[in-house]
């Protein structure tokens, strides 16, 4: 016997939050250097270079702490898989299932 598709779909949406989470979160830690750069140039450091003496430590960047190109690109791949699947399962369920469930978010390009 196969699983419910009630509960597949649930797991699939479950999987999704998560990799919209992940994308979310290296979002929000790469705005706060953004802003640190924008907005506080002569008192951020990163930590592991040396600096002028005069540079004060307000605002700083811990290099192990920064996304690598690949862990956006891996995270962003993971994403797009997650939201197909969504998609796929939500377009299997009859119209009385998807009554009971919130349908997968439309995907934003702006």
């Amino acid at each position: 016997m196969g699983k419910d598709p009630i509960r597949t779909y649930i797991d699939a949406k479950r999987e999704l939050d998560k990799a919209l989470s992940k994308v979310h979160e290296l979002q929000a830690n790469i705005g706060l250097v953004n802003t640190a750069l924008k907005e506080h140039p002569y008192s951020f450091r990163i930590s592991g270079m040396t600096f002028p003496a005069s540079v004060p430590i307000q605002h700083g960047l811990n290099p192990n702490d920064w996304p690598s190109a690949e862990q956006i690109g891996e995270a962003l791949v993971n994403l797009h898989n997650a939201h197909d699947h969504a998609e796929s399962i939500w377009a299997s369920l009859s119209k009385a299932d998807r009554q009971e469930l919130s349908p997968p978010p439309p995907r934003r390009t702006k």
